[in-house]
């Protein structure tokens, strides 16, 4: 849990997540990564990644690569808490439902998929999942686990939402295909990294995702119906961060 004393300031800037004290610097060691650009995934959106017989991460590796990229002790405590409770929103979405999915692997890509953040800096906070998905290829992992970071963002992003933003991204869809992918991009609206972190219900994300265009938030709300919405109160009592609450569409 991020504590009232523990230094961190986040801010949001431009539609950006900021963590002030951070540095652009990649950390030393065997798997330094580049610079980039990295791409999507081969093919960019085009093909979905089989995983039977995949070795990956347990949960201890994934906290350590946390530790081994992160830039400060500050960021180290934010993404991984944030990549932490991710994780138990998706697992629970999963067990709740009796979801046909690889929970294994919810877990794991839940765990890794803002790795990138450690590798922001001062840079566009978009980027962050090209970056992690090029910090995880480095690291060795399965492409499969990969494609988390760089499949998670908003309710995905396609060429053309790059091409008429003018994000600093390279052309591709950062779309999510697998059902594994799809539940971690869902489950990752429900929690902030702004500061004070928050918990967002559906009708929050709903009106912030909105502002994009009413096809993004048809899109959410297409997640909503195919993975329900997470009882988030446990989760706000155990780690104490505040929970926005918005006002259902019907309401408004």
């Amino acid at each position: 849990m991020i504590g009232r004393n523990s230094g961190l300031v986040a801010s949001v800037r431009a539609g950006r997540i900021i963590i002030t004290r951070m540095t652009a610097q990649t950390p030393p060691g065997p798997a330094a990564v580049p610079p980039g650009p990295y791409p999507a995934g081969p093919g960019a959106g085009a093909g979905v990644v089989h995983t039977a017989g995949m070795t990956l991460p347990t949960v201890d590796e994934a906290r350590a690569l946390h530790e081994k990229y992160a830039p400060t002790p500050e960021s180290l405590e934010l993404v991984r808490t944030h990549c932490e409770i991710v994780s138990r929103i998706a697992l629970r979405l999963a067990g709740r439902a009796g979801l046909p999915v690889d929970t294994r692997l919810v877990e794991t890509g839940a765990l890794l998929h803002d790795i990138g953040v450690h590798l922001v800096g001062s840079g566009p906070y978009i980027r962050h999942g090209v970056l992690g998905y090029g910090l995880l290829r480095a690291e060795g992992l399965p492409e499969a686990v990969c494609r988390f970071a760089s499949r998670h963002t908003g309710v995905g992003l396609t060429r053309d939402d790059i091409r008429s933003q003018g994000l600093p991204l390279p052309p591709g869809d950062y779309l999510a295909e697998t059902p594994e992918e799809r539940l971690v991009m869902y489950a990752d609206k429900f929690h902030s990294k702004t500061s004070p972190p928050t918990f967002l219900d559906a009708a929050a994300y709903s009106a912030d995702v909105a502002r994009f265009g009413q096809e993004k938030a048809a899109a959410f709300a297409g997640l909503v119906a195919e993975f329900g919405e997470p009882d988030l109160e446990p989760l706000v009592a155990e780690y104490g961060h505040a929970h926005r609450r918005g006002v259902p569409a019907g309401r408004r």
